[in-house]
């Protein structure tokens, strides 16, 4: 996985790319916005990296509310 910040605004952001999605080929990317400073964007990306890939990191579920309640 890959990450970059960049200035959104006044506020800084980071993107994780988190490969593509094998039904749809589709980049699968995670962002966060709203940080003050430049630094505290990259540490949070790199906090986000290393939830990632210890696995501890949530992701997104293409899980509706209904297909869940019918399992």
């Amino acid at each position: 996985m890959r990450g970059h910040v960049r200035k959104r605004g006044s506020a800084w952001a980071y993107w994780i790319d988190a490969g593509r999605d094998q039904v749809t080929n589709r980049r699968i990317q995670h962002t966060r916005s709203g940080f003050v400073s430049k630094s505290a964007a990259e540490t949070a990306m790199r906090e986000a990296l290393r939830g990632f890939e210890n696995g501890t990191a949530v992701r997104a579920s293409p899980t509706t509310l209904a297909d869940y309640l019918e399992r």
